[in-house]
């Protein structure tokens, strides 16, 4: 399962993918469009998207009825038209995870094994049941803290890496990314969603 990992970069430097241009680039350039291809099937001056790619547009924003000309022109999924407006929430806190770890352990000790994962699929907390029914050694489990769901499948230095069977290991890995590609399809421009992919 491919998962998308866009890093364009101008002179030198990583662009900001919090700018629209750069969203709208990455969707150009996977469809293998020229900015003159895009520019005839859109009917706007390629100078203009180029400009509107880079972020430069000067004095001026593009209007919404322009940016959803251009994704009419690249026939941009409705997942695509998402992401390209989407704005990263913040990840949860430390804080935060303390708060929820600290909820959960009035169930430390029930014999349903219970996992604390959060939102975006990094795994927080397991209860002694669940540390049990995975054989978790103490030493195992610290290392199982801050994990992305991914990861945990396919990186040999992670505790769960060896709680799944080698020869299912590709089918296994592939099921959780198509579910991680659906789930966070409109988020795939964010920091978080490209790290988690850069390490695949």
């Amino acid at each position: 399962m491919a998962l998308h990992n866009h890093e364009p970069r101008v002179a030198g430097t990583v662009m900001d993918p919090h700018d629209l241009g750069w969203r709208l680039r990455v969707l150009r350039t996977r469809r293998n469009l020229t900015l003159g291809e895009l520019s005839s099937r859109a009917g706007l001056d390629i100078s203009y998207l180029s400009r509107l790619e880079r972020d430069a547009l000067q004095n001026a924003r593009a209007k919404p009825g322009t940016i959803d000309r251009v994704l009419r022109a690249l026939e941009a999924t409705n997942e695509e038209i998402d992401a390209i407006y989407h704005h990263e929430r913040p990840a949860l806190t430390r804080t935060e995870v303390r708060q929820e770890v600290k909820a959960l352990r009035s169930i430390e000790l029930t014999s349903e094994p219970t996992v604390l994962r959060d939102e975006r699929w990094f795994v927080w907390y397991y209860n002694r049941a669940a540390r049990a029914a995975l054989g978790l050694r103490s030493d195992e489990y610290a290392r199982c803290i801050g994990v992305h769901m991914l990861h945990e499948v396919m990186d040999p230095g992670t505790p769960r890496y060896y709680r799944v069977p080698d020869n299912t290991r590709e089918e296994f890995f592939s099921l959780r990314a198509k579910m991680f590609q659906i789930s966070f399809a409109h988020e795939e421009f964010d920091a978080w969603y490209r790290a988690v992919v850069e390490r695949i």
